[in-house]
């Protein structure tokens, strides 16, 4: 394939995320570097994001018709998005993982997009350009290693006899739920520990089947080096009592009869239109990106206003996430899952279904991939795009004359749906037709069981969902990053805004008056900052240069905190909060650094703490110009009986919403979607009126 000279396609623009003949290329490169060895496995291959400024000169180059956006078309660029002809650089970062001894390197190629893959080293042609040993890191488990890491426990002696005498034999109907190690005993190894689950048959639910050991793989050795029990006492036989959720395993009492068909139908097909990675609906415009660890990345959203394109937000992803438990016994007080950092939201994505995951008229994007040979791994549907009606957009009634004037809502989505070993998280970005994007993190799936320890005992750190079945208490903690470019990258700054009484008696007379008080955040230290919902707090992202004719002010949207709940709430000598401190705040802002991406540093897997957000704002730079906002939200999990056997929909998220950022409503432009709301006369409105409140009868 290399020394083929085959044509690189798929690389229209330069965010374009690697298309399988860019994998297969970068993978062919690497492999005949001197430093590659056999032994190693091709842990991440990704696109390595060109430099903002390469992206705006081949933006002024071949998109200057883009000022001409309207109806939902890209002006004149073609079917990709772009103009043909365009060549630009492209690079991909690779990690390898050498499973003869546990070394990590990180490797970059680059090649122009024009370029057909050749041998490496020919001028112009793909080459690895640096190859960079790692030490003492380790980067995020694979698919393949999870599939390993249960195969290793399944096998062992050791946990084969436990559960022998538990009466259990069957290791294949054994299901082995993958974890990290958040222990510090061994930050060193590549390890995986294993909660262990007894099926009585293949469909079963195996949550209902928790078994109290603990097995720990080391993937390099393809060893159990550990088995990890409760405390005292010997262990309790497995839960027998079933509870299954399919619907082939419920009677015909069980599932609902009463549900009527409900139709979303689109007769002249969507408003929005997609282009390569390039989706246009209304005002919008974006790129939609995927890769393995962040899974949905959102770039370049713009929106049109007037004959104006303008910026919004340059790049936004889920960074990181940490779902710690809150049980201390032992060895449940290890369970503290990174999902972004240690598995990969990309990696654990699933294909999208119509009239399930998504309703009415839906534009699938599959994913390119790669396992651990470095092929490249396609995943159909793993990014649905759909509208949805959104109820009033806005409404307004004159109660004199009674004519109303109501604008439905419309909003589009992107979404993506990952299953992280036993939870589903579903991503979603919401463009609205005021301006407003919103972005859920969406929790369904299944708890994390564990038996309690003795026959009748009540959990203190969870909840009892069934007979002798805990579910623990936790959280989920998500941190977003979000490059901002309100028009434009250079001149942003964030101002925390709060609302508050005016306490001097002097000025507020009548003792009515609030105010709004708005500070700048200079500096990264000053910038580490928490939600105050008391205090209505806001943080809004100006444009310094750029002012509002109406109201004198920069120009700016502003990040709504939608979630109110506790930050982290372990203690700060926990192995965990010391992996993951971006979830000891809700706001954290940065000066741009594009080696900068994971709020838990690039290697959070049995890390120490040493990279990640608390160091990168030790500098303090002062946030001027191009800067980035990290925000953490999440759930705090306190189970109930009814989140079992599956648990509903949880939501949580925060909305960008503009402030000051247009002159007016930029949703007014909405046409009405009935001909006529009103067409009673202003003299019967008038009589209507006086009809609803009529005279008194001393008057």
């Amino acid at each position: 394939m290399v020394a083929g000279g085959t044509k690189m396609m798929g690389a229209y623009h330069p965010l374009d995320d690697l298309s399988a003949e860019e994998v297969r290329a970068v993978v062919g490169v690497v492999r005949q570097h001197a430093e590659f060895t056999s032994s190693m496995v091709f842990n991440a291959v990704t696109l390595r994001e060109p430099p903002k400024s390469t992206v705006v000169a081949f933006d002024a180059q071949v998109e200057a018709p883009i000022q001409s956006l309207g109806n939902g078309h890209a002006g004149d660029r073609g079917q990709n998005g772009v103009h043909s002809g365009a060549g630009f650089l492209r690079s991909a970062d690779c990690i390898t993982l050498d499973y003869a001894d546990g070394r990590v390197f990180e490797w970059v190629v680059t090649w122009s997009s024009h370029d057909d893959v050749q041998t490496s080293g020919q001028s112009g042609q793909p080459a690895v350009v640096s190859c960079t040993y790692v030490p003492d890191k380790q980067p995020m488990y694979t698919p393949e290693d999870c599939i390993t890491a249960e195969s290793v426990a399944k096998s062992d002696a050791g946990v084969v006899a436990v559960l022998n005498e538990l009466g259990f034999h069957d290791m294949e109907l054994v299901a082995a739920d993958p974890w990290s190690m958040a222990d510090e005993t061994t930050p060193r190894q590549r390890t995986l520990m294993l909660f262990l689950y007894a099926r009585e048959f293949e469909d079963d639910n195996h949550y209902a089947h928790p078994i109290n050991i603990l097995p720990v793989v080391d993937l390099v050795s393809r060893r159990v080096i550990e088995i990890r029990r409760p405390k005292g006492g010997k262990l309790p036989p497995i839960p027998k009592r079933n509870a299954n959720y399919m619907e082939k395993f419920l009677s015909p009492e069980q599932v609902r009869r009463d549900l009527k068909p409900l139709e979303i139908i689109q007769p002249d097909g969507p408003s929005f239109t997609v282009k390569g990675r390039l989706v246009t609906w209304q005002n919008w415009s974006f790129r939609v990106g995927f890769n393995c660890r962040e899974g949905l990345v959102m770039r370049d959203v713009r929106y049109r206003d007037g004959q104006e394109l303008r910026r919004i937000l340059y790049r936004g992803s889920c960074s990181e996430m940490i779902v710690p438990y809150g049980d201390p016994q032992e060895p449940y007080h290890l369970k503290a899952a990174k999902d972004v950092g240690d598995y990969g939201l990309g990696y654990c994505a699933s294909s999208l279904s119509l009239g399930c995951d998504c309703l009415g008229t839906i534009h699938y994007m599959d994913a390119v991939l790669n396992n651990h040979a470095g092929d490249p791994v396609r995943l159909p549907n793993a990014v649905c795009i759909h509208e949805e009606d959104a109820g009033l957009l806005w409404k307004h009634v004159d109660y004199r004359t009674g004519k109303s004037e109501t604008r439905r809502s419309r909003r589009l989505i992107v979404q993506c749906t990952s299953t992280v070993v036993n939870y589903e998280y579903l991503t979603r970005w919401i463009f609205q037709q005021d301006g407003t994007i919103h972005v859920e993190m969406g929790l369904t799936g299944m708890l994390s069981t564990n038996q309690v320890n003795a026959e009748g005992e009540v959990p203190e750190y969870g909840t009892l969902v069934m007979d002798g079945l805990n579910a623990q208490l936790h959280q989920h903690m998500f941190n977003f990053r979000l490059d901002m470019a309100v028009d434009g990258f250079q001149n942003n700054q964030v101002i925390e805004s709060d609302v508050v009484p005016v306490c001097d008696p002097s000025v507020n007379v009548h003792g009515n008056a609030f105010r709004v008080i708005d500070t700048p955040l200079l500096s990264e230290q000053s910038a580490i900052r928490d939600s105050s919902p008391e205090r209505n707090r806001v943080w809004k992202i100006v444009n310094t240069e750029r002012i509002n004719p109406v109201t004198r002010k920069p120009v700016g949207y502003k990040l709504v905190a939608s979630t109110a709940g506790p930050l982290m709430l372990a203690n700060s000598d926990c192995a965990f909060r010391k992996q993951a401190p971006f979830a000891t705040h809700n706001l954290w802002v940065t000066r741009f650094d594009e080696k900068e991406y994971f709020a838990g540093g690039k290697y959070p897997s049995q890390a120490n703490g040493e990279d990640g957000l608390h160091r990168w704002t030790e500098r303090n730079a002062s946030l001027d110009d191009d800067i980035v906002m990290w925000h953490t939200f999440g759930v705090t999990h306190v189970p109930r009986p009814e989140d079992f056997p599956v648990m509903p929909l949880e939501v949580c998220g925060f909305s960008l919403k503009p402030f000051g950022f247009f002159t007016a409503n930029p949703g007014n432009d909405v046409p009405v979607t009935k001909s006529l709301n009103s067409s009673i006369s202003g003299a019967q409105g008038m009589k209507r009126l006086l009809h609803r409140f009529p005279a008194c009868s001393q008057c």
